[in-house]
């Protein structure tokens, strides 16, 4: 095995491994802020002695704020992810197509892998971002889609309003 061969095996191995420290931290830092919120709510929940008193609080300006702060967060979440995997697909096909325009005007056999894994990594970001986003349209789990959007935003509402 060759030194070159070496070097792009150690800068490989250390560029997955950043990304996955990189992607474990901001996991982790959701997961904090997540439960953070979850203690919040629960504070202010146990504050109610009776449900008369948490109507009245969820009529109020700020109940109201309280709520769409519940549901809000769990509304966007396919869209986020699917935003991400967009992204992450675009940047790795352009990745593989920039490694295989190196191997087309260099020559230099061992691109064509990587640019071959990147390039099919990306087209598969893609591809499941856009199942993921026809299935939550579907499913109705995006705001805006069917009827879920309309009923998060009238929780107050009189039915038939």
């Amino acid at each position: 095995m060759s030194s070159s061969h070496i070097v792009q095996l150690v800068v490989f191995v250390v560029s997955f491994l950043v990304a996955a420290f990189y992607l474990y931290l901001r996991q982790r830092s959701k997961r904090e802020v997540l439960q953070a919120r979850m203690e919040l709510q629960t504070r202010v929940l146990d504050r109610f002695d009776s449900p008369q008193e948490f109507t009245a609080f969820l009529n109020t300006e700020g109940g109201q704020q309280f709520l769409d702060g519940i549901s809000d967060e769990k509304g966007w979440e396919p869209a986020k992810r699917i935003l991400f995997a967009v992204q992450a697909g675009i940047v790795m096909v352009f990745l593989g197509l920039g490694l295989g325009s190196i191997w087309w005007m260099e020559g230099d056999e061992d691109l064509v892998y990587g640019a071959t894994i990147f390039l099919f990594l990306g087209l598969g970001f893609l591809v499941a971002a856009f199942a993921s986003h026809r299935l939550s349209r579907a499913w109705e789990l995006m705001p805006g889609s069917g009827e879920t959007g309309a009923r998060r935003h009238d929780v107050g509402a009189e039915p038939g309003a």
